[in-house]
């Protein structure tokens, strides 16, 4: 039987679902294929004309959007997916967009766009796009009924949205997540970063696990501990954030500007080329003041306090808005903090790299002003508070992983993908709690290596590699055609789900 793959794509995820579903078309003998795509036209019409007859549907959905967000939408209709979904997950895709939850961004921000400004302006447009997109969607996925949709991402409404309308449609959602172990990537089911899969492979007897991730496990885990390496999409980050402290970076935006100023082809509803431009300029300029004012305090005389460690998030990122959502106000998490530790105790924060020169105005001195916290160098290795810290905080982020890795008390107030080893760490949502936590530290139950080591070799059995930089790095058809091993990999996992 034919069997139906649809794909979420972007301008950056382009030529990763044509490849694939040549492959996978090769592998189940035929398939259909499809999917939704926005930004410029052009990147919509490529789509369309290299599937070719594999596509029954290639969704335009920049054009979409204008109808969803202009259109009242119906209050019966409202009531139907409030019914299907209930008020937490409506609210949550919501919270998951950086347009319609846009006033929740209170730690970042992005560029100006038409349609930012009605979201802006219009007080019934965010919940007119909400009702409206999820009407089509709904009605779309109905008459289609693709066997398996998969998303590179899901970093907003839209892609929530079909994940978790697939659930009550009886689709697969797969998506692209990042095991947080060197450059191991997992094809998962969960919108959420759950880790459903290494969970299932997590909860089998040990005699089920091959001896080569039995060992990848171990050897992992001890070289881990020695080395105290950042994973490879840290690395990656890091290095995009280092390209923009540079004046050659500084030109580019402004031949890009002029580039734009003669040619509007690139100026959409959703998206405005000369506003990410100008955006891109402001954080150009918030990196020098930033280094200029150097808000932060001696890392030696940090490390002589008895502290808590708290590592600020991507702002806006998935890792708060989708995975997080209760909790997208780090501000308001660290004074929380502040207000829950031992008074003998200080809090440090450490920035995140990639989010200098993106905060608002007095973020980090109204940080500095709460009593017992400290701003640190941002360019100091984490690993150098890790180890010295009495606990670590976190949302969701990397370093409650590392933290447990190397046996520290980790506190998760967001949510933590592999929360199912159940030791190690306390999660939870409720900030009230930490007045409770923290002074308890000592009651966290410590996870033996036995357990780490099945958690990586768990990783290991469902994961495989994946260079970020090969999606990440720009839109190049020459790149995927490059890397067959890679598109066979992806094409694997997902017939692993069609069967």
């Amino acid at each position: 039987m034919t069997k139906k793959v649809y794909f979420v794509c972007a301008p950056i995820f382009l030529y990763w679902p044509v490849e694939i579903s040549k492959r996978l078309n090769d592998l189940c003998g035929g398939i259909v294929t499809g999917g939704f795509i926005g930004g410029p036209k052009k990147y919509h019409d490529i789509l369309k004309q290299e599937w070719g007859d594999m596509a029954d549907e290639v969704v335009y959905t920049h054009d979409l959007e204008l109808k969803w967000i202009a259109t009242q939408h119906d209050a019966k209709e409202l009531g139907f997916f409030i019914e299907l979904l209930g008020h937490e997950v409506i609210n949550q895709l919501i919270i998951a967009d950086r347009h319609i939850g846009n006033g929740l961004l209170v730690g970042g921000g992005i560029a100006d766009s038409p349609f930012l400004n009605k979201i802006r302006t219009d007080k019934d447009a965010s919940l007119n796009y909400l009702v409206n997109m999820l009407s089509y969607l709904h009605g779309f996925l109905s008459k289609t009924k693709p066997d398996v949709i998969y998303s590179y991402a899901v970093a907003g409404a839209f892609t929530l949205a079909i994940a978790e309308l697939c659930v009550k449609l009886d689709i697969k959602f797969l998506k692209l997540t990042h095991s947080r172990i060197e450059n191991k990537v997992v094809i998962d089911s969960s919108p959420r970063d759950e880790m459903n899969f290494v969970k299932i492979q997590f909860q089998k007897p040990i005699s089920e696990f091959t001896n080569d991730s039995l060992k990848y496990g171990s050897t992992y885990l001890n070289k881990f501990r020695e080395k105290q390496q950042q994973p490879d999409y840290q690395i990656l980050q890091n290095n995009i954030y280092l390209e923009k402290t540079t004046f050659k970076h500084t030109f580019k935006l402004a031949a890009k500007y002029l580039k734009g100023t003669f040619n509007r082809s690139n100026e959409f509803f959703h998206t405005s080329y000369l506003a990410s431009i100008n955006y891109e300029y402001k954080i150009t300029k918030g990196i020098r003041k930033f280094w200029k004012q150097k808000p932060f305090f001696d890392t030696e005389f940090l490390l002589k306090r008895s502290f808590l460690f708290y590592t600020l998030h991507v702002d806006p990122e998935a890792s708060t808005m989708v995975i997080s959502p209760y909790q997208t106000n780090q501000f308001a998490v660290i004074e929380a903090i502040s207000k829950s530790k031992a008074i003998t105790d200080i809090l440090i924060v450490k920035e995140h790299l990639t989010m200098i020169g993106r905060r608002p105005s007095g973020f980090y001195e109204a940080i500095n002003a709460l009593p017992g916290v400290y701003m640190a160098d941002p360019t100091e290795p984490s690993f150098k508070f890790i180890n010295e810290a009495k606990a670590i905080i976190t949302l969701t982020g990397t370093s409650g992983l590392e933290a447990i890795l190397l046996k520290k008390p980790a506190i998760f107030l967001g949510n933590f993908i592999y929360k199912f080893i159940k030791k190690g760490f306390i999660c939870t949502n409720d900030l009230s709690q930490l007045a409770s936590i923290l002074p308890n530290l000592d009651k966290i139950e410590v996870i033996d290596d036995a357990d780490l080591i099945k958690l990586i070799a768990s990783v290991n059995e469902v994961a495989f590699p994946f260079d970020g930089g090969l999606v990440w790095s720009g839109i190049s058809k020459q790149k995927v055609i490059d890397h067959p091993e890679i598109v066979n990999l992806f094409a694997n996992a997902i017939v692993k789900n069609l069967s």
